[in-house]
């Protein structure tokens, strides 16, 4: 068996969500993004810029339009960011100190992990900063959603997409038949449910894919085998503890030879015939922020009856 040590963070357009409740949370949350294109700011607020599509989603989120200075190059990718579009017209950059000071960023906002060296060095230099880091709970992903507000001078922002991810996590939550159909009936116990990525990674317990699964009320596979951390499920595992569900992501980004589950092993090709997988697109959970509330209404549909037609047994899986 691989051992656990592996770590990373792993994205269609969204299905029409199963009640009025969870729609106007989906609703509410479109509503406070909207917002933030139209609502220009005194001109004391400072000059931002974002090194990692991480830090691209908040500032989207959150900054006026003539606040931001450059954003990364990835920012534009509709695989990756949820808000590619709004990044079209931005100036870009590959995440170097000297880039974001030639374009006159005072508040800087990078990834803890991809971008320290650079926000250290910008920080020496007079530069506000921030690192983003991955977040387990939803209650931290608030809290640093509050803190880049305040930073670049936009709380008020903050505290709506704060409210509005709330409402619609809650309304995911509650909803038995959320992401689902309006008919479908809770099942009678919770749907175990294995997370899979092209190079057969999975999540266990302290991640926000466990997180969220419970959030939504699947049983998280890895972390029903004691599994934690972000790591490989190999797959003697799955063939001994099938799944009634896989929750698939990340592979619209892999290499050709992985984009389809059923270009692996043999054996998982017949699990993924009988058992349905639930895509999740990346962009939904590619990190641990305010896109989470998009990955949990994503997430809701795989509670659904194991025997509805459509389920996509042999395709590459049920798409939002």
């Amino acid at each position: 068996m691989k051992p656990w040590r592996e770590r990373g963070r792993w994205r269609s357009r969204p299905r029409a969500l199963g009640t009025a409740t969870a729609r106007a949370g989906l609703a509410a949350l479109t509503l406070v993004l909207a917002g933030g294109e139209a609502c220009a700011g005194p001109p004391a607020l400072p000059r931002v810029a974002s090194l990692s599509v991480c830090a691209d989603q908040l500032v989207l989120a959150l900054a006026a339009p003539e606040q931001i200075v450059s954003l990364s190059f990835q920012a534009r990718d509709p695989a990756l960011s949820l808000l590619a579009g709004r990044a079209r017209g931005f100036a870009r950059n590959r995440g170097s100190a000297e880039e974001v000071l030639k374009a006159g960023a005072q508040v800087v906002i990078g990834d803890a992990g991809l971008n320290a060296a650079t926000l250290d060095l910008l920080t020496r230099l007079g530069v506000r900063t921030h690192a983003l880091g991955l977040h387990t709970d939803l209650a931290a992903v608030d809290r640093e959603t509050a803190r880049v507000a305040a930073l670049i001078g936009r709380p008020a922002e903050g505290a709506a997409l704060i409210a509005a991810g709330r409402a619609l996590h809650a309304a995911v939550a509650a909803d038995p038949a959320a992401g689902t159909v309006a008919t479908a009936a809770p099942p009678a116990r919770p749907v175990v449910a294995a997370y899979l990525t092209p190079g057969g990674g999975s999540a266990g317990r302290d991640t926000f894919v466990d997180t969220l699964m419970r959030e939504v009320g699947l049983d998280n596979l890895g972390a029903r085998l004691g599994r934690t951390g972000w790591g490989p499920l190999d797959l003697e595992l799955l063939v001994r503890h099938p799944p009634d569900r896989f929750v698939t992501s990340f592979f619209e980004n892999a290499p050709p030879s992985r984009q389809r589950l059923s270009s692996r092993h043999p054996v998982l090709r017949r699990l993924l015939a009988r058992t349905p997988p639930t895509v999740v697109e990346s962009r939904a959970w590619v990190c641990s922020s305010w896109i989470l509330a998009e990955a949990a209404r994503q997430l809701a549909r795989a509670r659904a009856p194991l025997d509805l037609p459509g389920d996509g047994h042999s395709g590459p899986g049920d798409r939002p």
